[in-house]
């Protein structure tokens, strides 16, 4: 099963869902996770055009204003859906995948920019995942924050944001698979500033059962 996490920063357009549909189909996406749709009532119709498949389901998490939201779309063949939670800044999608008994929860995550709200979320899914030893994890998407100083450029660098995050990873016991392709996630219009802050986490089960999965940028 292919997953694709995607931070659109904004809905609208013609070429956006044209780049993300071609992703999908190229790649036999399996689950998508968008960030940032900054739009609330989300309809099927725009979705599908993101999706550009047939067969499809569905979630979201309504923007906050103009920021934030989210949009989880899944190919209903592959996965099937047993549980929702939805968060201002997560939408958790548990359900098992076709063919097998396994159970998976894929946690698609946009983080607030603000630190205390950050950090708050980093408990929210400690929590969340704590109380459910169903399955295996998978968190997906823009947690807008850093693990080390290197994967920032010519931009702030909080040491103890760091600490915090990556004691939540420790925590949870997850474990992040390494990222091939381009080192940086994030860059200004202006290509002055670069943060690698899109990530995939998982925990060990994930990773032992699919220890040759591999992620690109």
């Amino acid at each position: 099963m292919n997953y694709l996490a995607v931070n659109i920063r904004g809905i609208g357009g013609v070429e956006k869902p044209k780049w993300i549909s071609n992703l999908v189909k190229e790649n036999k996406i399996s689950f998508l996770c968008i960030q940032e749709v900054q739009v609330s009532n989300v309809d099927p119709i725009t979705v599908g055009r993101y999706w550009g498949k047939t067969d499809m389901e569905w979630e979201s998490v309504d923007a906050r204003g103009r920021s934030v939201g989210l949009i989880s779309v899944w190919d209903p063949v592959m996965f099937s859906k047993q549980r929702i939670v939805k968060h201002d800044s997560f939408l958790l999608t548990s359900g098992t995948l076709a063919g097998s008994n396994t159970y998976i929860n894929i946690v698609n995550v946009y983080a607030p920019c603000e630190v205390m709200r950050r950090r708050s979320l980093w408990e929210e899914l400690k929590s969340i995942k704590e109380s459910s030893s169903e399955g295996v994890w998978i968190m997906a998407g823009d947690f807008n924050e850093v693990r080390e100083e290197q994967e920032r450029m010519n931009s702030k660098f909080d040491n103890q944001g760091v600490v915090i995050f990556n004691n939540f990873i420790a925590e949870a016991s997850l474990v992040e698979y390494q990222m091939g392709g381009y080192k940086f996630t994030y860059m200004l219009d202006d290509g002055s500033s670069l943060s690698k802050i899109d990530r995939i986490l998982v925990c060990d089960g994930f990773m032992n059962k699919w220890p040759t999965a591999s992620l690109k940028h």
